[in-house]
């Protein structure tokens, strides 16, 4: 991980700034020592009620100075590289992006990061052309398209292709690629009883069945598994996004199950070999694949042979052969992360590839 937003603060009624975790100083000095960038995000999904009339009340013109100086000496106090924008739907007011504006003019004077989370395909009317330029990325949550607030379409809630429409969607409204990250979603729904739909973490559906991490639906319930999870990765990186959001890493697989981690598959994605080199000789093309791998390889040392191995995240082995030829059929391989092994005369070398 690069970054970590901390989830969430919010105003009180005197204006200042407040994370129910009174712990969270002791993650920020953690993660900090790790070299991680940490941020504080503000609002969330949750404001309502008591917390929405504090927004309200605060982003008011005649208040926001005072909210703003406050924002900013929470971020100073404990240490916050940036903050994250993620006041959402009715909270977006005619306030917004005046709020906004002041409020970066802020935060860059204290050198503190502004980033926004914004929904998968919808720009809302009271964000405006110049508060969005201001924000140096948008987290885009290309999840949540059906819910419990909508029984009557079950099914899939952050598909692949609901991915695609959201980063052209973005970039249709002049946000450069640099400036965008794909959210994926560590979690599902299960529509089993549209009167009761609920939510379950990854680890809660790994748990059930270790295959089933590399489902997307098991019955009625849907989720992102390893396999789409790894396209969208590659997805992000075929588009040169700022990388991968995660919503939310408390609901990956931990020990004992951490080899099944959306996190890892995220990271092997991201730090695959665009190709497997040996002294410029020996190159795997292309990497990701989809059906097959192509050895380029000299003619002489096909003839003398070469041997490939390949292993899945779990160590076992999934082929194992001398090859003689520049193509290589793995379209009966499962897609995900595999490790290989390749010998030949006197060398050996190995690394990673990914069948999409």
């Amino acid at each position: 991980m690069t970054h970590v937003n901390i989830a969430f603060a919010n105003p009180d009624s005197f204006g200042k700034l407040g994370i129910p975790n009174e712990d969270f100083y002791q993650v920020v000095k953690f993660l900090k020592k790790k070299g991680i960038i940490v941020y504080v995000s503000v609002g969330g999904a949750g404001v309502t009620g008591q917390l929405a009339l504090n927004w309200k009340k605060y982003m008011h013109r005649s208040r926001r100075s005072e909210f703003i100086h406050n924002i900013k000496s929470f971020c100073v106090e404990y240490g916050f590289d940036g903050l994250d924008m993620d006041l959402e739907w009715d909270n977006v007011t005619s306030l917004y992006s005046g709020f906004v504006l002041e409020l970066n003019d802020t935060l860059k004077a204290y050198n503190i990061g502004f980033t926004a989370a914004l929904p998968g395909s919808f720009r809302y009317q009271e964000l405006s052309d110049e508060a969005l330029k201001v924000f140096d990325v948008i987290n885009i949550m290309a999840y949540d398209y059906t819910g419990p607030w909508d029984p009557s379409h079950p099914g899939q809630h952050s598909s692949y292709e609901k991915a695609i429409e959201a980063i052209d969607f973005w970039k249709s409204q002049g946000v450069e690629s640099r400036r965008l990250r794909l959210g994926v979603p560590f979690y599902g729904y299960d529509f089993m009883d549209l009167t009761n739909i609920t939510s379950f973490s990854y680890s809660d559906i790994v748990k059930e069945n270790k295959d089933y991490a590399y489902l997307d639906r098991v019955g009625e319930k849907y989720y992102n598994g390893i396999n789409t999870i790894n396209k969208k990765t590659e997805l992000a990186k075929e588009n040169n996004l700022k990388g991968i959001m995660i919503w939310e890493l408390g609901q990956d697989t931990f020990y004992p199950d951490e080899d099944y981690s959306l996190l890892k598959a995220i990271n092997s994605v991201l730090t695959a070999d665009k190709d497997l080199e040996i002294n410029n000789e020996f190159i795997i093309y292309p990497n990701p694949f989809n059906d097959k791998i192509v050895l380029d390889i000299s003619d002489n040392q096909l003839s003398n042979g070469v041997e490939l191995e390949l292993f899945d995240i779990f160590g076992r082995k999934v082929y194992d052969e001398i090859i003689h030829s520049e193509k290589i059929d793995l379209s009966y391989l499962s897609n995900g992360v595999y490790f290989c092994k390749l010998y030949f005369n006197s060398y050996s070398q190995t690394g990673k590839i990914i069948k999409m």
